[in-house]
């Protein structure tokens, strides 16, 4: 659970309540939807994407994680896509790649 700082909302360009924000256990922002955007699907691949992301992140053996293979990634449209996203953004605003590029190397082949 976050703890919201006094400028969080002007930190992460909210610009309405309803703005849906999903963070990852390094607090990478993976997903950010505004009103009405994001259904069922949406937010069940962003789930699945941030239980793998939490099991890679504790994991001391993260390729083991990511070459298992799960029925639950195999139902997951958008995973591959939401983690090239989120690899992209943050190797253009940090310099670095992050584990969500690992994960989406792990998705496309």
């Amino acid at each position: 659970m976050a703890n919201p700082s006094q400028t969080m909302i002007n930190d992460l360009s909210i610009t309405s309540q309803s703005t849906k924000i999903a963070m990852d256990p390094n607090g990478t922002v993976i997903y950010n939807a505004g009103y009405g955007d994001g259904g069922i699907q949406d937010w069940t691949d962003v789930l699945t994407l941030l239980r793998l992301t939490a099991k890679a992140v504790r994991s001391r053996d993260i390729d083991n994680i990511l070459i298992t293979p799960n029925e639950e990634l195999r139902n997951c449209d958008s995973c591959l896509t939401l983690a090239q996203n989120v690899c992209k953004n943050h190797v253009q605003q940090k310099g670095v790649k992050s584990i969500h590029c690992d994960i989406a190397d792990s998705l496309s082949s």
